[in-house]
């Protein structure tokens, strides 16, 4: 059974590497704390009032799917520049789908590997580059 593992993923930059107005990334460049209101008018902000669009695109990439054909990938490998293009299509955060049987492959034991697998693709997401 496949899981879905929301992580809010601020991708933050523009493909050309430079933050955009509604980016949900801060001045410091942390992500900011988003609230929903109904005034002034009905949408997310984030902590310094301003409006928020999310943007958001999915990556499978991580996630467990039924095989017909055993000898062909259920997905692609997720790599670096899937995440600067993500960014290039205005994507502003990104669902990241895991797969619970992936997480715990025998019952109370979380697999490490997996784990790793997880943290390298949000480190590869940090837009470390951004400029203001």
């Amino acid at each position: 059974m496949a899981v879905l593992v929301v992580l809010a993923v601020a991708v933050g930059c523009h493909g050309d590497g430079t933050k955009g107005e509604d980016d949900p990334l801060g001045p410091d460049g942390a992500l900011s704390r988003l609230t929903a209101r109904d005034r002034p008018r009905r949408g997310l902000y984030d902590e310094y009032g301003r409006d928020v669009l999310l943007r958001g695109i999915n990556f499978n990439h991580l996630g467990d799917y039924f095989q017909t054909d055993p000898s062909l990938p259920t997905v692609a490998e997720l790599g670096p520049d899937d995440w600067d293009d993500a960014a290039a299509l205005g994507a502003n955060v990104v669902r990241l789908v895991t797969s619970w049987s992936a997480w715990e492959p025998e019952r109370d034991r979380i697999d490490e590997e997996y784990l790793a697998r997880v943290r390298d693709a949000l480190a590869e997401a940090t837009p470390a580059t951004c400029t203001s």
